[in-house]
């Protein structure tokens, strides 16, 4: 039996728990399938409303956790894997090579966001097994018909950049597409889920490979019940659901091909605990008509704050009003418009007000202060110590300066005009003792680069360019230094920015690890090192652990997910904020004529 069900928003928890504590009680086994950042809220929720003891006879798995077990249960085949930092390594290579082919992205991987936006495009193609080949066709066709003319070379460009990243793959390393397709293979003729009874929530999307699963899934199961959130197109909102529907509909398509039957059913029950005030904003919010509320709403307050300094502060008064009402700050939530533009002040005004608070976001890993500083020294000893590198490598904390000292000598560059080369030469400029003083510290400061610039330039492969990064690392004292944040960080109890520390050269090492694999005998060229390596470090995010009770929760809106908060503040609700994600690389237009 396979049935899926869509509601709007806070209507279908409660059912799916109700049809999976039934199947539990009947001694099925059961497993529960949620987004990789809802596993241990779910396991939270699912132990205070089923009144179970236990439950023994319950998995829930996110979609890597998944793949884990397949794995090891199934085996995998013996390619080396590389994940999302490898890819774009792979990816960057791959445009070097092929860059005085390319046409329409010639020179286009030195653009921010190109590299990823890129990954995204090839991703999509491997999910789809479409081949070089066949994009060299769409691109023929498209000539032929002699519309479009930038979509030809995007096309020809691509099936060039495609077939170069799968070269360089070659039957030796698996990426995250690879191991999927690998994944599926294992998970349909494994059977692991023969006789289980699988529920599936708090998905926005189904995506097409999500969708892959669940068809193999639904093939074996005793049962496959999907929930997800939506609502039909007539609806005032129905514009909102558009892309969640769409996904529905696709998958029930996929469910039709493969002859599986299925139930679906628009579930329509009120939301359970609403006031009236907030009931019309739930169902008025995202409609294209103006619906207006004739009462005083009891509910919701509107503030504009001249700053985003004064809103953070009226939202931390409000906060401690609510608490001394008899709130508790778990039943509170803070969400944000733009995270960035409030993470900082969220995190300083709360701890000034004596609010526990825990700011749910995740730290790029080339954004680290660790990465920053090595990124800064690489581009010191390949381009020639532009200023902003220079100041990068000072303000990190982690260069062999002290901070007094790092102050010093970056008033002595500004004041006298030291850049670029000039931080290779002697300092001439000035009063002897600030001159002396100067010197010093410029020898201090570029001593390890420069160090590194020399293994860099007689390394002959990668092993040992990676060795002469870890030397650098090594002369630089950042290990040290880490070391010593790492115990300031505990003394003041910022345990996610511990987390955060603790995780980065292992992140580190695991980068090098798949650079040198994809490498080979082949040297890494000092003028691509900075470039290959932030590319890489830009598609890992450090996380951490989430909060303990107690803590009010602050996140990016979309990305928290909120289950049953008795107050939610959400601030920079801006006009514009809520707009529509960039195209990629090809436009809608563009993909529906490709198709």
């Amino acid at each position: 039996m396979i049935s899926i069900r869509c509601a709007r928003p806070h209507r279908l928890w409660e059912p799916m728990v109700k049809d999976l504590a039934a199947a539990y009680r009947a001694g099925s086994r059961v497993v529960l399938l949620v987004p990789e950042q809802y596993t241990l809220q779910a396991e939270r929720d699912l132990l205070r409303d089923l009144s179970l003891p236990g439950f023994f006879r319950i998995d829930i798995l996110s979609p890597s956790r998944l793949e884990y077990r397949v794995f090891n249960a199934f085996g995998s085949d013996g390619r080396a894997r590389i994940d999302e930092r490898g890819k774009a390594v792979a990816l960057t290579r791959a445009l070097q090579r092929e860059k005085d082919r390319l046409q329409f992205y010639a020179g286009a991987q030195e653009r921010p966001g190109f590299i990823k936006r890129m990954g995204q495009l090839l991703s999509t193609l491997k999910l789809l097994q479409i081949q070089p080949q066949d994009l060299l066709r769409a691109a023929g066709e498209a000539e032929t018909a002699g519309e479009n003319k930038p979509l030809w070379h995007k096309l020809r460009d691509t099936a060039m950049i495609l077939e170069g990243y799968e070269e360089l793959l070659a039957g030796r390393f698996a990426d995250r597409e690879d191991i999927a397709l690998d994944m599926r293979a294992r998970l349909a003729h494994g059977r692991m889920f023969e006789g289980t009874e699988v529920f599936v929530y708090g998905f926005d999307l189904l995506t097409e490979a999500f969708s892959q699963v669940l068809y193999i899934i639904a093939a074996q199961a005793k049962s496959l019940h999907i929930s997800m959130v939506s609502d039909k197109a007539q609806a005032e909102d129905g514009d909102a659901f558009s892309g969640a529907r769409q996904s529905v509909f696709h998958l029930m398509e996929g469910l039709k091909e493969r002859h599986l039957e299925y139930q679906f059913q628009w579930y329509e029950a009120p939301h359970p605990r609403l006031p009236d005030d907030l009931a019309h904003l739930e169902k008025n919010l995202l409609s294209l008509n103006e619906m207006h509320y004739r009462d005083t709403p009891a509910h919701i307050r509107l503030y504009a704050g001249p700053t985003p300094y004064r809103e953070v502060q009226r939202v931390a008064q409000l906060i401690m009003q609510e608490a001394r009402r008899g709130v508790a700050l778990d039943d509170m939530m803070l969400l944000c418009g733009s995270l960035p533009v409030y993470r900082g002040l969220i995190e300083s005004t709360c701890q000034s007000y004596g609010i526990p608070c825990y700011v749910a976001d995740k730290l790029t890993l080339s954004a680290h202060r660790v990465p920053r500083y090595l990124l800064a020294a690489l581009r010191c000893a390949a381009d020639g110590y532009r200023q902003e590198d220079v100041t990068e490598m000072i303000k990190s904390g982690l260069s062999p300066l002290t901070r007094e000292e790092g102050w010093e000598i970056e008033n002595y560059a500004l004041r006298y005009g030291i850049r670029q080369r000039k931080w290779l030469v002697s300092f001439t400029r000035g009063q002897e003792e600030e001159r002396v003083k100067a010197e010093a510290l410029r020898l201090k400061l570029i001593k390890p680069v420069e160090s590194l610039h020399r293994a860099l330039a007689r390394s002959v492969s990668a092993a040992e360019s990676l060795a002469a990064v870890r030397a650098f690392l090594e002369e630089s004292g950042v290990p040290r230094r880490a070391e010593a944040l790492e115990k300031e960080l505990d003394r003041a109890g910022l345990q996610k920015e511990l987390i955060q520390l603790r995780q980065v050269f292992d992140q580190l090492d695991e980068m090098f690890e798949q650079m040198a694999a994809l490498m080979g005998d082949e040297r890494i060229p000092l003028k691509h090192f900075p470039l290959w390596l932030e590319n890489g470090l830009s598609e890992r995010e450090l996380a951490a652990l989430p909060p303990s009770a107690g803590h009010v929760q602050a996140g990016q809106l979309g990305n928290l997910l909120p289950h049953r908060p008795r107050v939610v503040f959400v601030l920079g609700l801006n006009d514009g904020i809520l707009a529509a994600p960039e195209d990629g690389l090809l436009t809608q237009e563009e993909t529906k004529e490709a198709e």
